[in-house]
């Protein structure tokens, strides 16, 4: 899996969706580091999987006699597209666009904004593409419309979580600024809404915002779904389960989520939130979320299913965007930088792992759609490597072997010229770019 934040993203989203289908007796983490660091990755699934199954309450058994998700082959669920702002669309062929909640209070706009401002200029092909906003009273409007001046050239979307006591009287009564086509209100649905929701699409559609039903499969399913298909239009409306642990498991709820939405033909786009705080140990915050997200999304997203998501339970704004694009890159569903495949340490190895990928990285980093490897020997290393664009293999003691694919195409490079040999391939095979930095320098 590599080395880092990046390898325990993919460790989770390849070893813990097995577990939370149930599936697996022994893991094996296999990360780029000494192999101490692995066993404390490793203990946190196999105990989040142990606690999945051996819960006081048990799960209810699904008896429902299908499942709209092939679990032997990928398939991208299909979703209408809906063209949120000019660079961002929603569903359709487009990947799965990245959000973020700001754990601050509307009525702190001023602090928001700088916390954004400063998460737009960290990564230029990672950016933030929404802000989530929760807003608990018609009062925090007037902080909204502040913040959204402030920062409509930085971000163009922002998603409104309405309070439960905002209703729709009193969002018919606002002044809503032009471009209402990138706002999008969020509002919490139940099966008692089957009224209720329509009447909030039909303004959403007047005013050309863009709704998101927040809601369970259950609800969906006793009428809501239908009650939506009803409302003249084009279907411009997301879905979305964010308090799945009330019901069943997350994973459960999204997949059951989508499989009525099938049935009833609402081809919605769907938005994976990771709002699950209970679930997270406080002992050990930073790396729990960033597993409990990466399990959660990422099987998700291997099964087809995600349009849009959005990492909550991170109250640093940078931190939950590059977690979400961490996640995305993890699980192939969006790739916005280099990927890199790395063996684990061995007595194979014929070179430094950790330093030679740390050596690596540094230099390839911010290449785009490239997929390089990273292998300490020729006996298991082409195997491993076999997707990867291009592979740096130790194929004797101070010598490299380099591929392009799966063809070997340099033999026995000296170690010492190997990295800059590996450059050359690339610029060969038109995949090199110059960093950023030097381009900046030049100009």
């Amino acid at each position: 899996a590599g080395d880092g934040e990046d390898a325990r993203v993919k460790s989770a989203i390849g070893i813990g969706a097995l577990l939370n289908d149930g599936l697996g007796d022994t893991i094996r983490v296999s990360l780029t580091e000494d192999s101490v660091y692995e066993i404390p990755v490793a203990q946190s699934l196999a105990e989040k999987a142990t606690k999945l199954w051996q819960r006081e309450d048990p799960l209810p058994v699904n008896e429902r006699a299908r499942d709209a998700i092939d679990p032997f082959s990928f398939e991208k669920r299909v979703a209408q597209p809906i063209q949120l702002t000019s660079k961002c669309t929603l569903g359709g062929e487009a990947p799965p666009a990245v959000f973020v909640k700001t754990p601050l209070p509307v009525s702190e706009y001023a602090k928001i904004i700088p916390e954004v401002c400063s998460t737009q200029m960290r990564q230029p092909d990672a950016k933030l593409e929404g802000l989530i906003i929760a807003v608990n009273k018609v009062e925090d409007f007037e902080h909204l419309w502040s913040l959204h001046s402030a920062l409509e050239t930085v971000l163009e979307s922002l998603a409104i979580e309405l309070g439960d006591s905002i209703d729709l009287e009193d969002l018919e009564k606002l002044t809503w600024p032009k471009g209402g086509a990138q706002w999008m209100l969020i509002q919490r649905f139940t099966r008692e809404d089957t009224y209720y929701a329509p009447q909030m699409l039909a303004f959403c559609r007047r005013k050309q915002l863009t709704l998101v039903v927040d809601t369970t499969p259950e609800a969906l399913e006793a009428g809501l779904g239908h009650a939506l298909l009803a409302v003249p239009g084009k279907g411009d409306f997301l879905l979305s389960a964010s308090r799945p642990e009330a019901t069943l498991n997350p994973l459960a709820t999204h997949r059951m989520l989508a499989d009525i939405a099938q049935i009833q033909g609402l081809k919605a786009p769907l938005w994976i939130r990771n709002t699950a705080e209970n679930t997270i140990d406080p002992k050990d915050y930073f790396s729990d979320r960033l597993l409990e997200a990466s399990i959660f999304s990422g099987a998700l997203l291997c099964d087809g299913l995600g349009d849009l998501i959005s990492i909550e339970t991170e109250q640093n704004v940078a931190k939950a965007t590059a977690l979400a694009y961490n996640i995305l890159q993890g699980a192939r569903a969006r790739v916005s930088r280099t990927e890199f495949v790395a063996c684990p340490s061995c007595g194979r190895t014929l070179f430094d792992l950790q330093e030679v990928t740390r050596r690596i990285r540094s230099r390839t980093d911010h290449l785009k759609g490239v997929t390089i490897a990273i292998m300490g020997c020729i006996v298991n290393g082409p195997g491993e490597m076999a997707d990867a664009d291009f592979g740096y293999v130790g194929g004797a003691p101070g010598k490299i072997n380099l591929y392009v694919g799966k063809e070997c195409v340099k033999y026995n490079v000296p170690a010492a010229e190997a990295l800059d040999r590996l450059i050359d391939l690339i610029r060969e095979h038109g995949k090199w770019i110059e960093p950023r930095e030097k381009v900046q320098e030049n100009v």
